[in-house]
């Protein structure tokens, strides 16, 4: 870049090497860019389609650009080094993995670092005489294939070796999407950030946007057995009857962004019948033959899924080392998820019953504040079971448990998907929802519970029928932090005084 400080101290390095050689530099042969492959890819262009005339060699001040500048040449007719010289700068990892390698050089580093200590101790003692700093000279001199002399290989076999993946790629030319690198995903901090994540649909989020490691592809799918989270219902073989396709991507599609490809939670699942397979091996989309790619998810030796990589059948990439190695990442992190899920799970529900408790009943209110819709009432209805200290005194706490299942069973019926059912302390239980309700919605749920309950009671426990008090409330939604308090309080009330009735029925009879 011109008039960048870097960049003039670099061609005043040039001058002064070329001066010691008897050698002069033509000044209006300066070429100035952006110390990147594509500004050695520009000089290509001008060199092979005559517009300017490099003479002998060309010196590049970065290694970036001399490799921009040979490759372009060399894919274009021009011979490095038999019609130009090409040299390079700095002596970075991608020149020597280059084809050819690159004639470079490292940056004096040790006398950079012994003039800067230098300076330093000119300003602690200005009397002292400063050290002499010998250069490096031609032992930081890294012979290459690109400038005509003898490949020093001892150094190429070292600095592959020490390097065995790129890091770096010129990812502005065309052939970049037209390969994987092992390199690209090592250093891509996918296992870090799958395994980070505090969700389930998080993670298959952050999944989604890792998918870019794969490229080029055509389509990537995500397909998770329908019960994947639950641990109690692990598999060894096979897969679920039923399958969720959880992640779906188009590398050409243009709408990106978990929303429109990430199907888990709030109702976006899209589920399909195993025996279907994939249901995009029914499209008749596709106009060129297709390659489909199975490939089992698992951890360990349980069964979560398979994903499946589509390509055309003549894309040049295959499957391998790379593909493999990122489906290792999957199956840690979704590991990891069903893990974290079933810790939250524990948290956050009623080991008995299996309803929330208050820790997770306040989770789920504030995802419902979250998602409010217009004119949504809250409605909650409790129910308290009757007699649970009497039950577990005169017929043991198995009685009792009994009832509180039972109880549960009854709640469970009534409530909708987008509802929940709480076991909020020993014998009290909510059925929460925000929503659109009328009084009838109200009233049809209680009688749920009281002919559920009593369907338990005959099938369970005919002899000792469980009873409950119920009592309900529905008000308007506001976003007064307080106000689900009030409705539970209002509730609670109803309930007692349901309670209070049956009490005094039974000792006027």
């Amino acid at each position: 870049m011109k008039d960048y400080k870097i960049s003039e101290n670099r061609i005043e390095g040039v001058r002064r090497s070329l001066k010691k050689h008897n050698l002069t530099l033509d000044e209006k042969k300066i070429v100035y860019g952006d110390f990147w492959y594509t500004s050695g890819e520009e000089l290509g262009k001008k060199i092979v389609a005559r517009k300017f005339n490099p003479g002998d060699a060309v010196i590049c001040t970065s290694d970036h650009m001399a490799i921009g500048l040979t490759n372009y040449l060399c894919q274009n007719g021009v011979k490095v080094p038999e019609d130009l010289i090409v040299t390079g700068y700095e002596a970075i990892r991608e020149a020597v993995l280059n084809s050819p390698p690159i004639t470079s050089y490292y940056a004096d580093e040790e006398r950079t670092a012994a003039l800067a200590v230098n300076y330093l101790h000119s300003l602690l003692d200005p009397q002292e005489k400063e050290l002499a700093v010998e250069e490096a000279g031609e032992k930081n001199l890294c012979i290459g294939a690109t400038c005509g002399c003898r490949e020093d290989l001892t150094y190429t076999r070292d600095r592959i070796k020490e390097n065995e993946y790129l890091i770096n790629r010129n990812y502005e030319h065309r052939e970049v999407n037209q390969e994987t690198d092992m390199g690209i995903l090592l250093e891509s901090y996918m296992t870090e950030i799958l395994t980070s994540t505090p969700t389930p649909e998080v993670c298959l989020n952050k999944i989604y946007e890792s998918i870019y490691l794969l490229k080029p592809y055509g389509y990537f799918y995500l397909c998770l057995n329908e019960d994947w989270l639950e641990t109690s219902k692990d598999r060894i073989k096979g897969y679920a009857e039923k399958m969720h396709l959880v992640i779906y991507s188009d590398m050409a599609k243009k709408l990106h962004g978990y929303p429109n490809h990430v199907f888990f939670g709030k109702g976006r699942e899209k589920p399909f019948y195993l025996r279907e397979m994939l249901p995009a091996l029914s499209s008749d989309e596709f106009s060129k033959p297709q390659v489909f790619y199975f490939t089992p998810i698992h951890f360990y030796n349980i069964s979560l899924g398979y994903s499946v990589l589509q390509n055309d059948l003549c894309q040049k990439n295959k499957i391998g080392t790379v593909y493999r190695n990122y489906i290792r990442n999957i199956n840690n992190a979704l590991e990891m998820a069903r893990a974290k899920n079933r810790i939250t799970n524990l948290s956050e529900h009623d080991l008995l019953t299996g309803l929330y408790n208050r820790r997770g009943m306040q989770q789920k209110i504030d995802s419902m504040i979250e998602n409010v819709k217009f004119r949504a009432k809250w409605l909650v209805i409790e129910v308290d079971m009757d007699g649970l200290k009497i039950l577990n005194d005169n017929y043991g706490h198995s009685h009792g448990d009994l009832g509180l299942t039972m109880i549960a069973s009854a709640l469970k019926a009534a409530t909708r998907d987008d509802e929940i059912c709480v076991r909020s302390g020993g014998d009290e239980f909510y059925i929460i929802g925000l929503g659109r309700y009328s009084l009838k919605d109200v009233q049809d749920k209680i009688e749920v519970i009281r002919q559920t309950l009593k369907k338990e009671n005959e099938k369970n426990n005919p002899e000792i029928p469980v009873s409950c008090s119920i009592g309900y409330c529905l008000e308007n939604f506001s976003v007064n932090k307080g106000k689900i308090e009030k409705v539970l309080e209002t509730a609670d009330l109803n309930m007692y005084l349901d309670k209070r009735s049956k009490k005094g029925l039974a000792k006027a009879r």
